[in-house]
């Protein structure tokens, strides 16, 4: 899969020493389950009871990562002796948790 190797891709070193963003993507990309990365069955139908070790979401323990995008956020605020509105805008950093969904997508 990722290397010329023959073995899973949990035992792979090139696959382990990717970054947990860099092995989702290729794990999506072989379209392995999320959850065991083994094939033939997505998340939703995983018949391994583990979930990850850091956060207890349903996908391997590689592919936790913390950090997400920012995104913006956008609210509306009333200010100023004028009483009119302002619109603020500010970029608020996530650190959620890497959750896939049944649908595979994260």
């Amino acid at each position: 899969l990722l290397c010329s190797r023959n073995h899973s891709l949990i035992s792979c070193p090139a696959f382990n020493e990717k970054q947990p963003q860099d092995r989702y993507e290729i794990a999506k990309r072989n379209r392995t389950c999320l959850n065991c990365l083994g094939s033939g069955h997505v998340v939703a139908s995983c018949p391994s009871s583990r979930n990850c070790r850091t956060c207890d979401a349903r996908h391997h323990t590689l592919l936790h990562f913390s950090n997400r995008p920012s995104s913006p956020v956008v609210s509306s605020s009333t200010s100023g002796s004028n009483g009119s509105n302002q619109l603020t805008s500010c970029t608020s950093r996530c650190s959620a948790t890497f959750m896939a969904s049944n649908s595979d997508r994260p």
